[in-house]
C-alpha cells in the first residue's frame, strides 16, 4: 500500500484504536496525521465522539458504548474473535462488524508456530534458560499423535507444520471434510461429538477452535479421558478450558502438562491458581499472533476495509452484511 492513501479532511471522522501492541501505529503509517489515534477503551466516549471506525481490543463494545459514538460506521476486529462486539445491536444501529481471518495475514501461521514452541518446551522439560545438567529424559515429537481440536485456519496452520515432525494427526472439525483430511494427512477427522475419541488417543491435544462455539468447555472429564503422559495446548481462547479443573488435573497427575497463550481473564490475574509453582505449566501472554509479518498483515487488511466503508462500501469478512451501506 502507499503511504498516506487519504486526507484526513476527506474522511469521514476518526479512527480510534483501543487495542494493545503497535497495529495503530502501522495503521497510522496509511493515513494522514491524526486520522488515527489510540485510546484507552473507557476514553473513547470522553475524547473522540466523532469516531468513524472502531478497532478495539478484548474490551466489550456493547449497544451504550455505539449509542454514544453518533458518526460510528464500522468496527473493524484486528483478528477472528468478535466475542465481545454485539453485532446484534451493531446491526440495528447500521454499524458494519468485521474481522480479519488468520490465513492469509501470518496470523494463523504465527500462532501455529507459538503451539508448537508450547509443545516442545513441555516435551523437553523447558522451563527457561538455566543450564541443568540432570535434567530429566525429554521426549521427542517424532511419531507421536497429535489431536487438533478445530481446523479452521489456525488447526490446519498446525496440520501443515506438524507433519515436518512425522507425527500422527487427529482432527476434529464441525464438519466432516474426507478431502481436507487427506489433504491434511489426518489419520483421522471427527465431529465435536467424537471429542472423547480424539482426548484418549492423542499424545498431545491443540485446541485450535474459534471463540464462536464454546459449548462445552474442556473440563475434568475430559481430562480423564487423557492419557497420564498427555499435554494440553490452547492457542484458540481461554473460555475453552475450565481452569480450576485444568490446575487440578495437573495437581493430581492426570495429564502430564498444559502449555497455555490464553486465558478466561487476560491479563492473568496476579494471584491465578494457574501461576502455581508446582504446575507443568507453560505460559504466554496471548502472544501468538503477535509477530512481525502477522502485524503487517493484519495491518494491512484493517486498512483495506476502512477504506472501503469510507467510500461507501461494505467491508470485507462482514459478519452482518444485512447492514445497508
Amino acid at each position: 500500500m502507499s503511504d498516506r492513501i487519504h486526507e484526513s479532511e476527506n474522511f469521514p471522522g476518526r479512527v480510534v484504536v483501543t487495542s494493545s501492541g503497535n497495529l495503530a501505529q502501522r495503521i497510522a503509517h496509511h493515513f494522514s496525521p491524526k486520522t488515527v489515534i489510540t485510546l484507552p477503551h473507557d476514553r473513547v466516549v470522553l475524547d473522540a465522539l466523532d469516531t468513524f471506525v472502531l478497532v478495539p481490543g478484548i474490551q466489550p463494545v456493547d449497544a451504550a458504548l455505539m449509542d454514544c459514538l453518533p458518526q460510528l460506521r464500522l468496527v473493524q476486529r484486528s483478528g477472528v474473535g468478535v466475542e465481545n462486539v454485539d453485532i446484534t445491536a451493531a446491526t440495528q444501529r447500521g454499524i458494519y462488524v468485521a474481522n480479519v481471518p488468520s490465513p492469509g495475514t501470518g496470523n494463523a501461521e504465527s500462532v501455529a508456530e507459538l503451539a508448537i514452541l508450547h509443545m516442545l518446551a513441555l516435551a523437553r522439560n523447558y522451563r527457561g534458560s538455566e543450564l541443568d545438567w540432570n535434567q530429566a529424559e525429554g521426549q521427542s515429537l517424532w511419531k507421536k499423535t497429535v489431536g487438533i481440536y478445530g481446523l479452521g485456519g489456525i488447526g490446519q496452520a498446525i496440520a501443515r507444520r506438524l507433519r515436518a515432525f512425522e507425527v500422527q494427526l487427529l482432527g476434529i472439525k464441525r464438519q466432516l471434510d474426507p478431502q481436507l483430511a487427506d489433504t491434511l494427512g489426518l489419520e483421522w477427522l471427527g465431529t465435536p461429538l467424537e471429542r472423547s475419541h480424539l482426548l484418549q488417543h492423542s499424545d498431545f491435544v491443540i485446541i485450535a477452535a474459534s471463540a464462536d462455539n464454546v459449548t462445552q468447555p474442556f473440563g475434568w472429564q475430559d481430562f480423564q479421558k487423557m492419557k497420564s503422559t498427555a499435554y494440553l495446548i490452547n492457542v484458540a481462547r481461554g473460555a475453552w478450558i475450565d481452569e480450576n479443573a485444568l490446575v487440578k488435573a495437573l495437581q493430581n497427575k492426570v495429564i502430564a502438562g498444559a502449555g497455555l497463550d490464553v486465558f478466561q481473564q487476560e491479563p492473568l490475574a496476579s494471584d491465578s491458581p494457574l501461576l502455581q509453582a508446582n504446575l507443568n505449566l507453560t505460559l504466554t501472554p496471548h502472544l501468538g499472533g503477535h509477530t512481525d509479518i502477522a502485524a503487517t498483515g493484519i495491518a494491512n487488511a484493517v486498512v483495506a476495509n476502512i477504506l472501503r466503508v469510507a467510500q461507501g462500501q461494505p467491508p470485507e469478512n462482514c459478519l452482518n452484511v444485512e447492514v445497508q451501506g
